[in-house]
């Protein structure tokens, strides 16, 4: 049973663990999808909903908490800019998972991570 095991480890040491998701997270508030294993979709999906949820709130404490979380300035620009004004109608389930395929050299499937209204950019 599996009660009230809340962190998905990844096969990884903490340090390495929580510097995966603060990458894939960040990569996902500036570009508005990722691909990558279902496993790892699904950890950073969790991550990235409590990073929104912190900065929809919005005071001083949450957003120091959120800058903490991710690696640089513009992936937090990006959440406050892009990310927060596209998830302020909605009380929660900011991102959507997508299978896409099978990996070709092992086998394990491969998702799509994508904020649900982010703003796409025309490249005019």
């Amino acid at each position: 049973m599996r009660h009230r095991k809340g962190v998905t480890k990844l096969g990884r040491p903490t340090d390495q663990r929580m510097a995966l998701l603060r990458g894939l997270a960040s990569l996902l508030f500036t570009e508005g999808h990722i691909e990558t294993t279902l496993a790892r979709c699904k950890a950073t999906q969790a991550f990235a909903e409590r990073l929104i949820t912190r900065a929809k709130r919005g005071s001083l404490a949450d957003l120091r908490q959120v800058g903490r979380r991710l690696n640089g300035k513009r992936p937090f620009k990006a959440l406050m800019s892009r990310v927060v004004p596209a998830a302020k109608d909605r009380p929660s389930g900011y991102t959507s998972v997508v299978r896409i395929k099978r990996r070709r050299g092992d086998g394990s499937v491969i998702a799509r991570l994508s904020i649900i209204g982010y703003p796409e950019e025309s490249s005019d």
